[in-house]
Protein backbone atom coordinates (compact mmCIF):
# COMPACT_ATOMS: atom_id res chain seq x y z
CA UNK A 1 0.00 0.00 0.00
CA UNK A 2 1.09 3.34 -0.70
CA UNK A 3 2.37 5.76 1.93
CA UNK A 4 -0.32 8.54 0.46
CA UNK A 5 -3.30 5.61 0.86
CA UNK A 6 -4.80 6.88 4.30
CA UNK A 7 -8.18 7.95 5.79
CA UNK A 8 -8.89 11.37 5.88
CA UNK A 9 -10.59 11.02 8.96
CA UNK A 10 -7.12 10.47 10.82
CA UNK A 11 -5.58 13.59 10.18
CA UNK A 12 -8.39 15.70 12.41
CA UNK A 13 -7.18 12.73 15.27
CA UNK A 14 -4.70 15.56 17.06
CA UNK A 15 -4.59 13.63 20.75
CA UNK A 16 -3.30 10.20 18.52
CA UNK A 17 -0.60 8.59 20.42
CA UNK A 18 -0.26 11.31 22.58
CA UNK A 19 2.66 10.33 24.98
CA UNK A 20 3.96 13.92 26.51
CA UNK A 21 1.71 16.31 28.22
CA UNK A 22 2.13 19.12 26.29
CA UNK A 23 1.09 17.71 22.15
CA UNK A 24 1.31 14.38 20.39
CA UNK A 25 3.67 13.62 17.78
CA UNK A 26 1.25 13.39 15.23
CA UNK A 27 -0.06 16.83 15.95
CA UNK A 28 3.66 17.90 16.15
CA UNK A 29 4.23 16.52 12.86
CA UNK A 30 1.05 17.55 11.08
CA UNK A 31 -0.84 20.39 12.02
CA UNK A 32 1.87 22.64 13.74
CA UNK A 33 4.13 22.16 10.35
CA UNK A 34 1.06 22.95 8.25
CA UNK A 35 0.15 26.45 10.13
CA UNK A 36 3.57 27.51 9.80
CA UNK A 37 3.52 27.02 5.55
CA UNK A 38 -0.04 27.81 5.34
CA UNK A 39 0.74 31.34 6.67
CA UNK A 40 3.22 31.71 3.89
CA UNK A 41 1.51 30.70 1.42
CA UNK A 42 -1.54 32.54 2.10
CA UNK A 43 0.62 35.61 2.20
CA UNK A 44 2.04 35.32 -0.79
CA UNK A 45 0.12 37.90 -2.43
CA UNK A 46 1.10 40.28 -0.12
CA UNK A 47 4.74 39.97 -0.74
CA UNK A 48 4.35 39.82 -4.27
CA UNK A 49 2.27 43.43 -4.29
CA UNK A 50 5.69 44.42 -1.99
CA UNK A 51 7.84 43.08 -4.59
CA UNK A 52 6.02 44.62 -7.03
CA UNK A 53 5.99 48.27 -5.70
CA UNK A 54 9.72 48.15 -4.43
CA UNK A 55 11.93 51.10 -5.28
CA UNK A 56 14.77 50.38 -3.66
CA UNK A 57 17.84 48.83 -5.66
CA UNK A 58 19.59 45.78 -5.96
CA UNK A 59 21.58 44.19 -3.05
CA UNK A 60 24.83 42.56 -3.67
CA UNK A 61 25.21 38.95 -2.54
CA UNK A 62 27.71 38.65 0.98
CA UNK A 63 28.30 36.43 3.57
CA UNK A 64 25.16 36.77 5.06
CA UNK A 65 23.11 36.36 2.11
CA UNK A 66 24.79 32.96 0.94
CA UNK A 67 24.23 31.63 4.16
CA UNK A 68 20.76 32.52 4.48
CA UNK A 69 20.32 31.16 0.99
CA UNK A 70 22.28 27.68 1.70
CA UNK A 71 20.42 27.05 4.88
CA UNK A 72 16.58 27.13 3.31
CA UNK A 73 17.99 25.12 0.19
CA UNK A 74 19.58 22.25 2.54
CA UNK A 75 16.23 22.68 4.95
CA UNK A 76 14.49 22.26 1.54
CA UNK A 77 16.45 18.88 0.90
CA UNK A 78 15.66 17.35 4.07
CA UNK A 79 12.66 17.72 3.64
CA UNK A 80 12.85 15.97 0.42
CA UNK A 81 14.82 13.19 2.16
CA UNK A 82 11.82 13.29 4.67
CA UNK A 83 9.11 12.56 1.84
CA UNK A 84 11.16 10.12 0.09
CA UNK A 85 12.08 8.03 3.31
CA UNK A 86 8.48 7.19 4.28
CA UNK A 87 7.12 6.69 0.56
CA UNK A 88 9.62 4.50 -0.05
CA UNK A 89 11.73 2.54 2.86
CA UNK A 90 9.50 3.43 6.45
CA UNK A 91 6.96 0.63 7.57
CA UNK A 92 4.99 3.22 9.21
CA UNK A 93 1.03 3.16 10.72
CA UNK A 94 0.28 7.16 9.83
CA UNK A 95 1.48 7.94 6.37
CA UNK A 96 0.22 11.29 6.89
CA UNK A 97 3.80 12.05 7.88
CA UNK A 98 5.12 11.89 4.34
CA UNK A 99 2.45 14.61 3.14
CA UNK A 100 4.09 16.99 6.06
CA UNK A 101 7.58 16.57 4.70
CA UNK A 102 6.13 17.37 1.00
CA UNK A 103 4.13 20.39 2.33
CA UNK A 104 7.58 21.59 3.80
CA UNK A 105 9.59 20.97 0.72
CA UNK A 106 7.31 22.67 -1.18
CA UNK A 107 7.27 25.76 1.22
CA UNK A 108 10.97 26.09 1.87
CA UNK A 109 11.37 26.24 -2.25
CA UNK A 110 9.38 29.20 -2.15
CA UNK A 111 10.47 30.10 0.69
CA UNK A 112 13.80 29.99 -1.47
CA UNK A 113 12.31 31.89 -4.14
CA UNK A 114 10.56 34.80 -2.27
CA UNK A 115 14.60 35.02 -0.22
CA UNK A 116 16.25 35.30 -4.12
CA UNK A 117 13.43 37.83 -5.22
CA UNK A 118 13.98 40.20 -1.32
CA UNK A 119 17.68 40.55 -2.39
CA UNK A 120 16.84 41.40 -6.28
CA UNK A 121 14.44 43.96 -5.37
CA UNK A 122 16.27 45.72 -2.19
CA UNK A 123 14.46 44.18 0.27
CA UNK A 124 16.50 44.06 3.43
CA UNK A 125 14.04 42.84 5.73
CA UNK A 126 10.52 40.90 5.01
CA UNK A 127 8.26 41.08 7.62
CA UNK A 128 6.12 38.18 5.95
CA UNK A 129 9.07 35.78 5.99
CA UNK A 130 10.64 37.28 9.29
CA UNK A 131 6.96 35.83 10.87
CA UNK A 132 7.35 32.53 9.08
CA UNK A 133 10.68 32.25 10.04
CA UNK A 134 9.16 32.98 13.90
CA UNK A 135 6.22 30.40 13.12
CA UNK A 136 8.77 27.98 12.19
CA UNK A 137 11.11 27.92 15.23
CA UNK A 138 8.02 28.21 17.50
CA UNK A 139 5.99 25.64 16.45
CA UNK A 140 9.03 23.25 15.36
CA UNK A 141 9.64 23.57 19.54
CA UNK A 142 7.68 20.96 20.42
CA UNK A 143 8.90 18.51 18.06
CA UNK A 144 12.47 19.39 18.69
CA UNK A 145 11.66 18.85 22.28
CA UNK A 146 9.90 15.65 21.81
CA UNK A 147 13.02 14.05 20.22
CA UNK A 148 15.29 15.24 22.98
CA UNK A 149 12.73 12.92 25.15
CA UNK A 150 12.96 10.40 22.90
CA UNK A 151 16.45 10.10 22.85
CA UNK A 152 17.13 10.31 26.59
CA UNK A 153 14.51 7.64 26.18
CA UNK A 154 17.00 5.31 23.94
CA UNK A 155 14.42 5.08 21.04
CA UNK A 156 16.45 3.63 17.31
CA UNK A 157 18.18 6.35 15.63
CA UNK A 158 16.83 4.64 12.33
CA UNK A 159 13.76 6.21 11.99
CA UNK A 160 15.83 9.86 12.80
CA UNK A 161 18.59 9.01 10.33
CA UNK A 162 19.31 10.47 6.97
CA UNK A 163 18.08 8.43 3.64
CA UNK A 164 22.37 7.56 3.04
CA UNK A 165 22.37 6.56 6.55
CA UNK A 166 19.43 3.99 5.90
CA UNK A 167 20.93 2.86 2.83
CA UNK A 168 24.54 2.02 4.28
CA UNK A 169 23.48 1.21 7.71
CA UNK A 170 25.54 3.55 8.99
CA UNK A 171 22.66 4.42 11.92
CA UNK A 172 23.79 0.49 13.12
CA UNK A 173 27.37 1.02 13.02
CA UNK A 174 27.69 2.15 16.68
CA UNK A 175 25.68 -0.12 18.02
CA UNK A 176 27.95 -3.16 16.58
CA UNK A 177 30.99 -1.10 17.66
CA UNK A 178 29.34 -1.01 21.28
CA UNK A 179 28.75 -4.64 21.07
CA UNK A 180 32.07 -5.52 19.80
CA UNK A 181 33.81 -4.26 22.77
CA UNK A 182 32.13 -5.59 25.30
CA UNK A 183 28.90 -7.96 25.73
CA UNK A 184 25.51 -5.79 24.91
CA UNK A 185 23.59 -5.50 28.30
CA UNK A 186 19.44 -5.12 28.35
CA UNK A 187 20.17 -0.92 28.86
CA UNK A 188 22.07 -1.37 25.53
CA UNK A 189 18.77 -2.08 23.59
CA UNK A 190 16.78 0.28 21.91
CA UNK A 191 13.06 0.98 23.12
CA UNK A 192 10.61 -0.01 20.38
CA UNK A 193 9.59 2.65 17.95
CA UNK A 194 5.97 3.08 18.14
CA UNK A 195 5.69 1.82 14.60
CA UNK A 196 6.67 -1.72 15.90
CA UNK A 197 4.10 -1.63 18.65
CA UNK A 198 1.08 -3.76 18.84
CA UNK A 199 -1.21 -0.44 18.50
CA UNK A 200 0.34 0.67 15.22
CA UNK A 201 0.70 -3.18 13.88
CA UNK A 202 -3.06 -3.93 15.03
CA UNK A 203 -3.69 -0.31 12.86
CA UNK A 204 -2.28 -2.07 9.87
CA UNK A 205 -3.80 -5.17 10.33
CA UNK A 206 -6.90 -3.74 10.16
CA UNK A 207 -6.33 -1.66 7.42
CA UNK A 208 -5.47 -4.76 5.81
CA UNK A 209 -8.00 -7.47 7.12
CA UNK A 210 -10.66 -4.83 6.15
CA UNK A 211 -9.62 -5.16 2.49
CA UNK A 212 -9.11 -8.63 2.56
CA UNK A 213 -12.63 -9.09 3.80
CA UNK A 214 -14.66 -6.34 1.48
CA UNK A 215 -12.39 -9.01 -1.58
CA UNK A 216 -13.39 -12.14 0.06
CA UNK A 217 -17.02 -11.35 0.93
CA UNK A 218 -17.50 -11.02 -3.14
CA UNK A 219 -16.62 -14.57 -3.74
CA UNK A 220 -17.79 -15.97 -0.74
CA UNK A 221 -21.57 -16.29 -2.33
CA UNK A 222 -19.89 -18.17 -4.92
CA UNK A 223 -18.14 -20.70 -2.30
CA UNK A 224 -21.25 -21.22 -0.42
CA UNK A 225 -23.21 -22.01 -3.65
CA UNK A 226 -20.53 -24.67 -4.57
CA UNK A 227 -20.71 -26.04 -1.12
CA UNK A 228 -24.39 -26.49 -1.25
CA UNK A 229 -23.89 -28.46 -4.38
CA UNK A 230 -21.60 -30.79 -3.00
CA UNK A 231 -23.62 -31.25 -0.18
CA UNK A 232 -25.18 -34.53 0.19
CA UNK A 233 -29.12 -34.31 0.80
CA UNK A 234 -30.41 -35.04 4.13
CA UNK A 235 -32.55 -37.28 4.28
CA UNK A 236 -36.37 -37.50 4.68
CA UNK A 237 -37.79 -34.98 7.30
CA UNK A 238 -41.11 -37.27 6.75
CA UNK A 239 -41.63 -40.68 5.46
CA UNK A 240 -45.41 -41.04 3.97
CA UNK A 241 -47.30 -43.74 5.71
CA UNK A 242 -44.17 -44.70 8.70
CA UNK A 243 -45.59 -47.08 11.51
CA UNK A 244 -44.46 -45.65 14.06
CA UNK A 245 -46.41 -45.64 17.52
CA UNK A 246 -47.66 -42.62 19.18
CA UNK A 247 -45.98 -43.12 22.15
CA UNK A 248 -42.59 -44.62 20.49
CA UNK A 249 -40.27 -44.58 22.37
CA UNK A 250 -42.24 -45.92 25.58
CA UNK A 251 -39.59 -47.88 27.10
CA UNK A 252 -35.93 -46.48 25.83
CA UNK A 253 -34.38 -49.31 24.73
CA UNK A 254 -31.86 -48.51 22.49
CA UNK A 255 -29.31 -50.47 20.42
CA UNK A 256 -25.84 -50.06 18.15
CA UNK A 257 -25.45 -53.08 15.86
CA UNK A 258 -22.25 -53.21 14.26
CA UNK A 259 -22.47 -49.76 13.57
CA UNK A 260 -19.78 -47.72 12.12
CA UNK A 261 -19.92 -43.75 10.76
CA UNK A 262 -18.14 -41.29 8.98
CA UNK A 263 -18.69 -37.54 8.52
CA UNK A 264 -18.14 -37.33 4.78
CA UNK A 265 -17.15 -40.05 1.74
CA UNK A 266 -13.63 -41.10 1.88
CA UNK A 267 -12.98 -40.27 5.38
CA UNK A 268 -11.72 -43.13 7.94
CA UNK A 269 -14.54 -44.13 10.31
CA UNK A 270 -15.24 -42.41 13.12
CA UNK A 271 -17.16 -45.40 15.06
CA UNK A 272 -15.98 -48.60 13.70
CA UNK A 273 -18.25 -51.27 14.06
CA UNK A 274 -19.76 -50.54 17.79
CA UNK A 275 -22.01 -53.15 19.41
CA UNK A 276 -23.82 -52.21 23.15
CA UNK A 277 -27.47 -51.95 24.24
CA UNK A 278 -28.99 -49.81 26.80
CA UNK A 279 -32.17 -50.84 28.56
CA UNK A 280 -34.78 -48.94 28.91
CA UNK A 281 -34.43 -46.41 32.09
CA UNK A 282 -30.72 -47.11 32.21
CA UNK A 283 -28.33 -44.08 33.18
CA UNK A 284 -25.05 -44.52 31.01
CA UNK A 285 -22.47 -42.35 31.05
CA UNK A 286 -19.91 -42.07 27.92
CA UNK A 287 -16.33 -41.17 28.55
CA UNK A 288 -13.02 -41.38 26.72
CA UNK A 289 -10.66 -38.61 25.36
CA UNK A 290 -10.69 -36.22 23.01
CA UNK A 291 -11.48 -37.96 19.07
CA UNK A 292 -12.57 -40.81 20.55
CA UNK A 293 -16.37 -40.74 19.45
CA UNK A 294 -18.15 -39.29 21.82
CA UNK A 295 -19.79 -36.88 19.86
CA UNK A 296 -20.44 -38.61 17.07
CA UNK A 297 -22.36 -41.18 18.87
CA UNK A 298 -24.50 -39.09 19.65
CA UNK A 299 -24.57 -37.32 16.24
CA UNK A 300 -25.54 -40.57 15.18
CA UNK A 301 -28.47 -41.30 17.52
CA UNK A 302 -29.77 -37.87 15.61
CA UNK A 303 -29.12 -39.26 12.17
CA UNK A 304 -27.29 -35.94 11.91
CA UNK A 305 -24.47 -38.12 10.18
CA UNK A 306 -25.93 -41.04 8.67
CA UNK A 307 -24.54 -44.71 9.06
CA UNK A 308 -21.77 -46.32 7.15
CA UNK A 309 -23.10 -49.76 8.22
CA UNK A 310 -25.27 -51.22 10.59
CA UNK A 311 -28.18 -49.85 12.28
CA UNK A 312 -29.60 -48.58 15.73
CA UNK A 313 -32.59 -49.81 16.89
CA UNK A 314 -34.68 -47.46 18.84
CA UNK A 315 -37.51 -49.86 21.06
CA UNK A 316 -36.52 -52.53 18.43
CA UNK A 317 -36.99 -50.28 15.58
CA UNK A 318 -34.47 -48.82 13.39
CA UNK A 319 -34.06 -45.63 13.27
CA UNK A 320 -32.99 -45.28 9.68
CA UNK A 321 -36.86 -46.28 8.25
CA UNK A 322 -38.03 -43.46 10.38
CA UNK A 323 -39.00 -39.64 9.11
CA UNK A 324 -36.37 -37.41 10.78
CA UNK A 325 -38.99 -35.45 12.15
CA UNK A 326 -39.95 -38.21 14.05
CA UNK A 327 -37.12 -38.94 15.50
CA UNK A 328 -35.97 -36.12 16.49
CA UNK A 329 -39.30 -34.97 18.01
CA UNK A 330 -38.92 -38.40 20.41
CA UNK A 331 -35.27 -37.65 21.60
CA UNK A 332 -34.43 -34.88 23.98
CA UNK A 333 -31.04 -33.67 24.01
CA UNK A 334 -29.46 -30.75 26.33
CA UNK A 335 -26.02 -29.38 24.42
CA UNK A 336 -22.70 -28.53 25.81
CA UNK A 337 -23.93 -24.97 24.34
CA UNK A 338 -27.30 -23.76 25.14
CA UNK A 339 -29.44 -22.26 22.96
CA UNK A 340 -32.01 -19.43 23.35
CA UNK A 341 -33.31 -17.12 20.85
CA UNK A 342 -34.27 -13.36 21.38
CA UNK A 343 -37.84 -13.41 22.11
CA UNK A 344 -39.67 -13.93 25.37
CA UNK A 345 -38.82 -16.79 27.54
CA UNK A 346 -42.45 -18.84 27.12
CA UNK A 347 -41.03 -18.68 23.19
CA UNK A 348 -38.26 -20.41 24.58
CA UNK A 349 -39.61 -22.83 26.52
CA UNK A 350 -42.16 -23.75 24.26
CA UNK A 351 -41.86 -22.18 20.82
CA UNK A 352 -44.87 -23.56 19.45
CA UNK A 353 -47.43 -23.05 22.15
CA UNK A 354 -47.81 -27.00 22.62
CA UNK A 355 -48.74 -26.06 26.95
CA UNK A 356 -50.21 -23.92 29.30
CA UNK A 357 -48.49 -21.48 31.50
CA UNK A 358 -49.35 -23.68 34.66
CA UNK A 359 -47.16 -26.54 32.76
CA UNK A 360 -44.29 -24.26 32.02
CA UNK A 361 -44.54 -22.51 35.64
CA UNK A 362 -44.34 -26.57 36.86
CA UNK A 363 -41.19 -27.46 35.16
CA UNK A 364 -39.51 -23.90 35.88
CA UNK A 365 -40.43 -25.60 39.89
CA UNK A 366 -38.86 -28.70 39.29
CA UNK A 367 -35.57 -27.61 38.41
CA UNK A 368 -35.60 -24.31 41.29
CA UNK A 369 -35.99 -21.48 38.47
CA UNK A 370 -39.30 -20.75 39.15
CA UNK A 371 -38.87 -18.00 41.99
CA UNK A 372 -36.21 -15.87 39.87
CA UNK A 373 -38.65 -16.23 36.77
CA UNK A 374 -41.58 -15.00 39.07
CA UNK A 375 -39.04 -11.87 39.93
CA UNK A 376 -38.03 -10.80 36.23
CA UNK A 377 -40.16 -8.13 34.88
CA UNK A 378 -43.34 -9.46 33.02
CA UNK A 379 -42.27 -13.20 34.18
CA UNK A 380 -42.94 -15.79 31.31
CA UNK A 381 -43.05 -12.80 28.85
CA UNK A 382 -39.49 -11.39 29.99
CA UNK A 383 -37.49 -10.49 26.42
CA UNK A 384 -34.47 -12.67 26.29
CA UNK A 385 -31.82 -11.10 23.90
CA UNK A 386 -30.15 -12.75 21.54
CA UNK A 387 -28.06 -15.70 22.07
CA UNK A 388 -29.30 -14.95 26.06
CA UNK A 389 -27.01 -12.47 26.35
CA UNK A 390 -29.00 -11.38 29.69
CA UNK A 391 -29.14 -14.38 31.30
CA UNK A 392 -25.56 -16.80 32.52
CA UNK A 393 -24.28 -19.78 30.79
CA UNK A 394 -25.87 -21.89 34.33
CA UNK A 395 -29.54 -20.33 33.49
CA UNK A 396 -29.11 -20.94 29.87
CA UNK A 397 -28.81 -24.24 30.90
CA UNK A 398 -31.53 -24.02 33.26
CA UNK A 399 -34.03 -23.41 30.49
CA UNK A 400 -32.76 -25.81 28.26
CA UNK A 401 -33.73 -28.30 31.30
CA UNK A 402 -36.84 -27.07 31.70
CA UNK A 403 -37.20 -27.52 27.88
CA UNK A 404 -36.75 -30.95 27.80
CA UNK A 405 -38.80 -31.73 30.76
CA UNK A 406 -42.15 -30.48 28.97
CA UNK A 407 -41.42 -32.53 26.22
CA UNK A 408 -40.99 -35.45 28.44
CA UNK A 409 -39.45 -38.14 25.84
CA UNK A 410 -38.28 -41.15 27.50
CA UNK A 411 -34.87 -40.87 26.11
CA UNK A 412 -32.63 -37.85 26.96
CA UNK A 413 -29.08 -37.25 25.63
CA UNK A 414 -26.70 -34.96 27.53
CA UNK A 415 -23.89 -33.47 25.75
CA UNK A 416 -21.58 -32.40 28.39
CA UNK A 417 -24.50 -30.00 29.30
CA UNK A 418 -22.69 -29.04 32.61
CA UNK A 419 -19.33 -28.47 31.90
CA UNK A 420 -19.25 -24.77 31.30
CA UNK A 421 -21.74 -24.46 34.32
CA UNK A 422 -21.04 -23.33 38.26
CA UNK A 423 -21.13 -25.97 40.74
CA UNK A 424 -24.67 -24.55 41.61
CA UNK A 425 -25.86 -25.38 38.41
CA UNK A 426 -24.20 -28.92 37.70
CA UNK A 427 -25.80 -29.57 41.08
CA UNK A 428 -29.38 -28.68 40.15
CA UNK A 429 -29.05 -30.54 36.53
CA UNK A 430 -27.81 -33.67 38.53
CA UNK A 431 -30.43 -33.49 41.06
CA UNK A 432 -33.02 -33.43 37.99
CA UNK A 433 -31.44 -36.22 36.85
CA UNK A 434 -31.67 -38.26 39.36
CA UNK A 435 -35.35 -37.60 40.14
CA UNK A 436 -37.76 -36.33 37.45
CA UNK A 437 -36.06 -38.81 34.86
CA UNK A 438 -34.97 -41.70 37.53
CA UNK A 439 -37.52 -43.99 34.99
CA UNK A 440 -36.06 -42.44 31.35
CA UNK A 441 -32.82 -43.76 29.56
CA UNK A 442 -30.38 -41.41 29.60
CA UNK A 443 -27.05 -40.56 27.98
CA UNK A 444 -24.45 -38.92 29.17
CA UNK A 445 -21.46 -37.61 27.86
CA UNK A 446 -19.28 -36.74 30.88
CA UNK A 447 -16.84 -33.80 31.38
CA UNK A 448 -17.10 -34.51 35.65
CA UNK A 449 -16.43 -37.80 35.89
CA UNK A 450 -17.85 -37.48 39.44
CA UNK A 451 -21.40 -37.00 37.66
CA UNK A 452 -21.78 -40.38 36.58
CA UNK A 453 -20.37 -42.62 39.57
CA UNK A 454 -23.90 -43.76 40.37
CA UNK A 455 -24.93 -44.18 36.88
CA UNK A 456 -26.08 -48.12 35.83
CA UNK A 457 -23.08 -48.88 33.20
CA UNK A 458 -20.29 -46.60 31.92
CA UNK A 459 -19.08 -46.54 27.98
CA UNK A 460 -15.50 -46.03 27.49
CA UNK A 461 -14.74 -45.36 24.09
CA UNK A 462 -11.27 -44.94 22.28
CA UNK A 463 -10.55 -44.45 18.93
CA UNK A 464 -14.21 -44.91 17.57
CA UNK A 465 -14.16 -48.48 19.50
CA UNK A 466 -16.12 -49.73 22.60
CA UNK A 467 -12.91 -50.72 24.77
CA UNK A 468 -14.94 -50.74 28.63
CA UNK A 469 -19.03 -51.30 28.99
CA UNK A 470 -19.50 -52.16 32.66
CA UNK A 471 -20.91 -50.70 35.92
CA UNK A 472 -18.80 -48.24 37.33
CA UNK A 473 -18.10 -50.68 40.79
CA UNK A 474 -17.22 -53.11 38.75
CA UNK A 475 -14.77 -50.82 36.71
CA UNK A 476 -13.17 -49.57 39.26
CA UNK A 477 -12.05 -52.86 40.61
CA UNK A 478 -10.16 -53.55 37.83
CA UNK A 479 -6.90 -51.33 38.16
CA UNK A 480 -5.95 -51.97 34.78
CA UNK A 481 -9.10 -50.55 33.34
CA UNK A 482 -8.91 -47.31 31.09
CA UNK A 483 -12.07 -46.28 33.56
CA UNK A 484 -9.79 -46.71 36.92
CA UNK A 485 -7.18 -44.47 35.40
CA UNK A 486 -9.19 -41.84 34.10
CA UNK A 487 -10.91 -41.96 38.10
CA UNK A 488 -7.46 -41.38 39.42
CA UNK A 489 -6.37 -38.75 36.97
CA UNK A 490 -9.59 -36.98 38.43
CA UNK A 491 -8.36 -37.97 41.89
CA UNK A 492 -11.89 -39.95 42.68
CA UNK A 493 -9.40 -42.77 43.47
Amino acid sequence: MSCFDFDIGEITNATWNTKYPDVSIRFEKTDLVWISCAFLWISLPLEIYYLRHSKAMNIPFNPYNVTKLITIALMSALSLTDTINYEFYENIANPIYAYSSLIKFLTFGLFFGLTVANIKFGIRSSGTLFLFSLLLVVFGAPEFRTKLIRKNENVSPENESSFVSKILFIWFDRFIWKGYKKPLKNEDLWNLDYDNTSAAIVLKFKKSWTILMQTKNNEFPVTIAVGISETSEEQPWRIPNELVPENWPSKGEISFVDFSVRYRENLELVLKGVNFCVNGGEKVGIVGRTGSGKSSLTLSLFRIIESASGKILLDGIDISSVGLHALRSRITIIPQDPVLFSGTLRINLDPLSQYSDEQIWHALELIHFKTFVSRLNCGLLYEIKENGQNFSVGQRQLVCLARAILHDNKVLVLDEASSGTDLETDNLIQITIRTIYKNHTVLTIAHRLNTIMDYDRILVLDEGMIIEYDAPDTLLKNKNSFFYKMAADAGLK
